[in-house]
């Protein structure tokens, strides 16, 4: 074809036909440049095969790590709830009459702590991927779960475990009234005496606002595990709705 395109060039010109000769230029001119369109058409078709498999890919690992999310949210929330009904006692002005078993649990300091996952979406922003999927509301709703929601629920869990060891420092280490309980290593105090310390103890302003303040962020964290537990789950379903569009 190009041999044939050659001979018609040089015909024309020792014919002398300029016009025609022009003519003829301009339309391998045109037909180069059309083969130039159609070829990076191609390759942008291509890449965006790529792509859309890649994103495709990413979407897929960002529902199992969601999963994974949704489930230790709902472990957390469950401890969580467990710890509340046990610091409830707190609220009692008959601390007396509760048992010396409940009276241990009270000042026992308990925390339990999930970190999302966040590999998909670290090897995403790694990637230098601004837009996830050209759903423009799911790419921005993933966003703002791993950026806005998990750093600011991140920030509370830690302000947690921190408050939470220095509770443990005080019953564990400051406070010199209760023998606490450990495994297999006897205690020197009978269970009268803890029982009287303890209520002595519980009596004393300092011990009632670490148990008050306990309590209360308890409650809080919480409603932090519960809010993000919504939102992962939110999240995915959004997730699973995209990835059945892409296979159909």
């Amino acid at each position: 074809m190009i041999r044939f395109f050659r001979h018609l060039r040089q015909r024309l010109l020792t014919q002398n036909k300029f016009s025609k000769y022009l003519l003829y230029a301009v339309g391998e001119i045109l037909l180069v440049v059309i083969g130039i369109l159609i070829a990076l058409q191609v390759n942008n078709w291509n890449e965006e095969r790529v792509s859309e498999k890649q994103m495709t890919s990413f979407l897929k690992s960002l529902e199992n790590d969601l999963k994974t999310d949704t489930t230790k949210f709902g472990h957390a929330i469950r401890d969580y709830e467990n710890i509340i009904a046990i610091k409830e006692n707190i609220k009692r002005s008959d601390l007396e009459n509760i048992p010396m078993d409940s009276l241990r649990l009270l000042i026992h300091i308990t925390s339990t702590k999930h970190t999302p996952v966040q590999t998909t979406f670290n090897k995403i922003t790694n990637s230098g991927i601004t837009q996830i999927t050209k759903n423009d509301s799911l790419s921005e709703n993933i966003y703002d779960y791993y950026t806005i929601e998990l750093d600011y629920f991140n920030t509370i869990n830690e302000f947690e475990n921190n408050e939470s060891a220095k509770d443990f420092s005080y019953w564990g280490r400051q406070q010199n009234m209760v023998e606490l309980n450990a495994p297999d290593i006897p205690n020197f105090q009978n269970e009268g005496e803890q029982r009287k310390n303890v209520l002595k103890l519980l009596s004393e302003p300092q011990a009632r606002n670490i148990l008050k303040l306990e309590y209360m962020r308890k409650i809080r964290i919480l409603d932090d595990y519960r809010n993000m537990k919504t939102e992962a789950t939110n999240l995915l379903k959004e997730i699973n709705k995209e990835l059945k569009r892409r296979i159909h």
